[in-house]
């Protein structure tokens, strides 16, 4: 069998990497491992009748450019909440100005000034996301000589004017919490509001808020976000999937890839595990890039020092995901008549720093601190939506250790602390699901649930690693389209795009 070009992997990125190669006259395959298309972006039935969401569940990263092309209705992201065992906890604005009574009223009550501080915050976010989003919408340039985007980011920073423009060279090696807290000082209340403001920032790190550079991550993934996709991540794959069939891409599901086989030093197709081979000129894959290039090339295919290079990327995956059958959605004392579609949990910075202590010892934590989403069973995600039918899901994402063993003390842990908040927790759960880091990575084929950790050696022009941040490999024939790449914080698209790019700018 031959084709003109093989996609590896049918996560968003490899859907779009098909859709893009297809749509310029080439003939394209798209195989992936399991029975169906989507990856961690889609959720699998987990007890009858209750389907998990998926492990990335956050849309509001995509491109703007893929949703105008598949023209996918977009809303704003829901207030997040935050409870407390012994208070009125805090529903956070993400955009104060969607809402600036209701977000004033909230702030307020926590202390003085806190309100002021918070739209002082987010208009410095404001003012640099046309920067950042420049950044992470094209692809990343060679980092070793001069070059026009490279110029052209510069010129951006100094245009910045110059209060900016040192905040944001000052901020860059600073904690999180250390930042924040100059907007919001403990000793005004400000710890609850840092510690819902400081998990986004630590997704895809392994970093907790008191470590080094984690500003950084949290600037990245609030410059990042745009409004989310209305029924999130599946109805994202479900779009792709259909412009997939629509531009005549052959979609191969339970098809795993073994390697990728090569000819005279160039890719030349790749084999299943089956044994049946594949003949092909030109391979994107969507898995990480430490998998492609460890895991699928033949045995001394990457040469020194570039395979020591790769094999050194860090992945540790530190996310764990508990899902909740529920028998109506879960209700916090802190609010009893209230409804709450995202909520964190976690009261101050120090609890989120003790969780990531736990996941650098390997051990279960005392108290976990999580993010937690839940949604009416078979109705699409929406804000503030109401049940209806009874039957709800609820997604708990906490930081755990990448060996952790002991699934029931973690799913015990975490419905402590959950019922500590919601104290009718445990009479409206259903069944339950725990999947420790060593499940996603088994489940979903990928090492990392970013396919490699967020940090500031890891980022743009570093990402994967320098000499492969432009997607290319140096096996001719082979590109890197993962999220592992340049533009690929969670589900964003801009990956499988700018390999697809690339392939094409080669004319392969």
């Amino acid at each position: 069998m031959k084709v003109d070009a093989i996609v590896i992997g049918g996560g968003a990125n490899g859907l779009v990497a098909a859709v893009s190669l297809a749509r310029a006259g080439r003939k394209v395959w798209l195989l992936e491992q399991s029975e169906q298309v989507g990856g961690l972006a889609v959720g699998s039935e987990f007890h009858p009748g209750f389907t998990g969401m998926g492990v990335l569940q956050e849309t509001s990263g995509v491109d703007t450019r893929v949703l105008a092309r598949l023209g996918l209705p977009t809303q704003p992201s829901p207030p997040v909440f935050v409870p407390q065992e012994d208070g009125r906890g805090l529903l956070l604005h993400d955009d104060p100005a969607e809402d600036p009574a209701a977000a004033s009223a909230e702030l307020d009550q926590l202390g003085d000034g806190l309100s002021a501080a918070y739209r002082e915050y987010r208009g410095f976010l404001t003012r640099l996301r046309p920067l950042v989003r420049g950044i992470l919408e094209a692809s990343a340039p060679p980092a070793t000589e001069p070059s026009w985007p490279l110029l052209r980011t510069a010129i951006g920073v100094r245009r910045l004017g110059e209060r900016d423009m040192l905040t944001l060279l000052r901020i860059g090696a600073l904690c999180v919490d250390d930042w924040l807290e100059e907007y919001f000082p403990s000793r005004s209340e400000g710890a609850l509001l840092r510690a819902a403001l400081i998990p986004p920032g630590l997704r895809g790190t392994f970093m907790g808020p008191r470590s080094p550079t984690s500003a950084t991550t949290l600037l990245l993934a609030e410059l990042g976000r745009g409004p989310e996709v209305v029924g999130g991540g599946p109805a994202l794959i479900a779009a792709l999937d259909a412009a997939a069939g629509s531009a005549g891409v052959e979609v191969r599901t339970r098809s795993r890839v073994a390697e990728i086989r090569l000819e005279q030093g160039r890719v030349c197709g790749v084999r299943l595990s089956d044994g049946t081979a594949i003949d092909a000129p030109l391979v994107i894959s969507a898995a990480s890039p430490r998998r492609t290039l460890l895991d699928l090339l033949p045995p001394a295919a990457l040469l020194p020092p570039l395979d020591a290079e790769v094999a050194n990327i860090r992945a540790r995956g530190s996310l764990a995901r508990v899902h909740l059958a529920l028998r109506a959605p879960l209700r916090f004392s802190s609010r009893p008549g209230e409804h709450f579609e995202r909520v964190r949990v976690g009261e101050h910075p120090l609890e989120l720093e003790r969780t990531f202590d736990a996941v650098k010892l390997g051990e279960v934590p005392v108290r976990p601190t999580f993010e937690l989403r839940q949604q009416a069973v078979g109705e699409q995600q929406a804000s503030g939506q109401q049940a209806s039918g009874g039957r709800w899901v609820a997604a708990i994402d906490v930081p755990a250790a990448p060996g952790l063993t002991d699934r029931a003390a973690l799913g015990a842990a975490v419905l402590e602390r959950l019922a500590a908040v919601s104290p009718e927790v445990r009479d409206q759960v259903v069944a339950e699901q725990v999947l420790l880091p060593s499940d996603i990575a088994r489940l979903y084929g990928a090492d990392h649930p970013f396919h490699g950790e967020l940090a500031l050696d890891q980022l743009w022009v570093l990402r994967p690693i320098r000499r492969l941040a432009q997607h290319r490999t140096p096996i001719p024939g082979l590109y890197l389209g993962s999220m592992g790449c340049h533009g690929g914080a969670g589900i964003t698209c801009r990956p499988g795009a700018f390999a697809a790019q690339a392939a094409l700018t080669d004319r392969l």
